[in-house]
């Protein structure tokens, strides 16, 4: 990212309990957020965002998944875009999405990686643990934070996304 973007600041911090001793207009809370699992861990990223906002600023939030848009054992196969990537490589995606406790608010994200550089295959594979919350409590938590809550849908061709709107007061 930062060769991408090399004007940008990247600090590196735990979303819960970074403090970097300055506010900002805007915030933008995007895949990061969809690993807090737990209500805890959830409501702490949150106020640390809320923390980091000047009056009047502004927090976009967009769940990956919520439990209403949740599809068990859902697999997608992605292949890297041809613009990003060098001639010699060439790397597939497939996330898997699991539950294995359908009570608890958190869900299995499984992603494999078949690259095959210079024609040679290598597979690799990450597995996280993800918050899985419903809209409600998205929409509860943000307002339990302090922020003035607006949420639109965002399509990307493929899937709908809830995407929050969130002011910090004046």
């Amino acid at each position: 990212m930062r060769s991408l973007n090399p004007e940008c600041e990247f600090v590196e911090g735990d979303m819960r309990s970074f403090a970097l001793g300055r506010t900002f207009d805007a915030v933008l809370m995007d895949d990061a957020i969809s690993f807090m699992s737990g209500r805890a861990n959830f409501l702490a990223a949150f106020r640390m965002a809320f923390d980091h906002l000047n009056p009047g600023g502004v927090m976009i939030a967009t769940p990956d998944v919520t439990t209403e848009t949740f599809q068990q054992n859902r697999t997608v196969a992605t292949p890297a875009a041809v613009r990003s990537k060098p001639d010699h490589i060439d790397v597939v995606f497939i996330e898997n999405s699991f539950d294995p406790d359908p009570l608890d608010e958190n869900f299995e994200a499984t992603m494999i990686f078949i690259i095959r550089e210079n024609g040679q295959l290598r597979l690799e594979t990450d597995r996280y643990t993800l918050g899985l919350f419903s809209l409600d409590v998205w929409r509860r938590t943000l307002s339990e934070t302090g922020f003035e809550v607006a949420e639109g849908k965002y399509t990307d061709g493929r899937d709908e996304y809830t995407v929050f709107a969130c002011l910090k007061p004046e």
